[in-house]
């Protein structure tokens, strides 16, 4: 996970991440980060099913341990629970996460 020298979170190497509140509303890294395409359409998706339900904003990583859940994007892999960030356990089998799952599963393929 790359942390900028302001101290919040931006991305991973190869993907975008987001992030669970015990409440269930979803934080976007509001930091400098490559925008990837799964991410763009992941989030599209969620928030036409769950407006105001997530917003984006920065995340320091020393509030790490605030989060209930965390997830990644990538063209590769979708979305991706995250289990642990250094000694934060994360819960993997969030419904959050799961609907994240969803919706990028209901993105409509376009055709080439």
């Amino acid at each position: 996970m790359l942390v900028g020298t302001d101290g919040n979170v931006s991305e991973g190497a190869l993907w975008n991440v987001g992030f669970v509140r015990p409440d269930g509303q979803v934080i976007w890294p509001g930091s400098d980060a490559l925008p990837g395409v799964t991410l763009a359409l992941v989030r599209a998706e969620y928030e036409r099913c769950h407006p105001g339900e997530s917003s984006e904003q920065p995340v320091p990583a020393a509030t790490l341990g605030e989060y209930a859940a965390a997830f990644t994007t990538n063209a590769v892999g979708g979305v991706r629970p995250v289990h642990r960030i250094d000694k934060h356990i994360l819960d993997p089998a969030s419904p959050v996460v799961a609907e994240m799952a969803r919706c990028y599963a209901d993105v409509e393929p376009e055709p080439i």
